[in-house]
């Protein structure tokens, strides 16, 4: 995903109203659940955001797959 389409699609998600969580998925498989739409910062070619548990993850677009509702709990 380049850093215009994840901008894209993190916007629309962060439209949606209510605002209700999401899911990233990397290319690695990893999933990290979004619970705030300010939850994520750009700075530069990089996105830096807080995880539920209380760490950290960095990542590039281009690491991203796919956003996603997460799975029913």
């Amino acid at each position: 995903m380049t850093s215009k389409q994840f901008d894209t699609v993190f916007r629309a998600f962060c439209n949606r109203r209510p605002f209700r969580k999401c899911c990233i998925e990397f290319t690695s498989g990893q999933q990290v659940i979004v619970l705030h739409p300010e939850a994520i910062r750009r700075e530069g070619d990089l996105y830096a955001m807080r995880t539920p548990d209380g760490g950290s993850v960095v990542f590039a677009a281009d690491s991203v797959v796919r956003f996603i509702d997460p799975p029913a709990a």
